[in-house]
């Protein structure tokens, strides 16, 4: 299994145009984090694992954002149609607008046809 998780991982990040000198020290990397240089656990739909000071955490991907203050439902809003959090966590569109693509607009997307209008408050 650590085998699949490395060759996942490397092949998540192959082709980055980071020579060694740039690259984090070991002990930052996803596959080597912290002092005991464990890999971090997979990534999922909504996040990627990232190394941050010795410490696995999550990443929300694009178009993601962990918008409600809880952890446990990781990265739980999709940003790029919610009008309540529009583009970002808080980004609020003005009452009956549609979030497209992350940028608020009166006409909600002709082909997707995602996503209600901005209500007159967000929670």
């Amino acid at each position: 299994m650590r085998a699949i998780h490395a060759w996942l991982l490397a092949s998540l990040f192959a082709g980055c145009s980071v020579s060694a000198a740039q690259s984090p020290p070991v002990a930052d990397s996803v596959l080597h984090c912290g002092p005991a240089r464990t890999a971090c656990p997979l990534a999922s739909d909504r996040s990627l694992p990232v190394c941050v000071e010795g410490r696995c955490l999550r990443a929300c991907r694009v178009g993601r954002g962990e918008c409600d203050g809880d952890g446990s439902t990781e990265c739980e809003t999709e940003t790029l149609v919610d009008p309540c959090h529009c583009g970002g966590c808080g980004a609020h569109c003005a009452e009956g607008l549609f979030c497209v693509a992350g940028a608020c607009t009166p006409r909600q997307d002709p082909i997707v046809r995602r996503g209600a209008p901005a209500p007159a408050t967000c929670p």
